[in-house]
């Protein structure tokens, strides 16, 4: 019979171990200005957009689905199909976030610059590369360091993809409280499932 430390030397546990560390190395790495300075711009804009590519998206569309859920006006736009027409979401006046690792991938960076030029936003890059290309063009930055990706070789993103969601969601709760979202209207967009049973018997 194992014990509890056992059990934590075995199984998927090391990897858990890993993975928290490195979510701890990024947490205690982000900058308090660039932090507060991001909070303000949330706060600032009804109308939000995210655009980033590859793995990092599914982080940003789970942020932007949670959104839709408190009634936020949240849109994704994935860099890929930007320049097919789906760039046509973006209104005048939108935040528009930015999110990529490098900060140096071509497709993105081209989304950034271009609606930079062309439509005057207010750009905001959420990076792990503090010289990055993105940095440079948009308006502000938030670095998010990544000591290690905690995945076999080092290059599949997990710990990124992971710490970009749980940022974009605190960002998501500042948004919620500057729209003054009420539990009536979060349990509107839920007339089914368990969520909007515990709601409507008061849990």
């Amino acid at each position: 019979m194992f014990n509890n430390q056992d059990q934590k030397e075995t199984g998927i546990y090391p990897h858990l171990t890993a993975t928290i560390d490195g979510l701890q190395h990024s947490y205690y790495g982000i900058d308090e200005k660039e932090s507060l300075k991001a909070v303000e711009l949330i706060r600032n804009h009804k109308r939000v957009v995210i655009c980033s590519m590859g793995k990092p998206a599914f982080a940003c569309a789970k942020a932007v689905y949670t959104a839709h859920s408190f009634g936020l006006d949240w849109i994704e736009l994935d860099a890929t199909h930007a320049f097919h027409g789906d760039i046509g979401v973006v209104r005048k006046g939108d935040l528009i976030i930015m999110v990529s690792k490098s900060g140096n991938t071509d497709e993105t960076n081209d989304v950034a610059g271009h609606l930079k030029l062309n439509e005057g936003h207010t750009c905001l890059a959420i990076t792990s590369n503090e010289k990055s290309q993105l940095g440079r063009i948009c308006d502000y930055q938030l670095i998010i360091p990544i000591q290690s990706e905690c995945s076999p070789f080092g290059h599949a993103p997990m710990v990124s993809t992971t710490i970009y969601m749980m940022v974009l969601h605190a960002l998501l709760c500042e948004a919620i409280e500057a729209n003054d979202v009420t539990i009536e209207q979060y349990a509107r967009n839920h007339p089914s499932g368990q969520i909007g049973k515990d709601i409507r018997n008061g849990d």
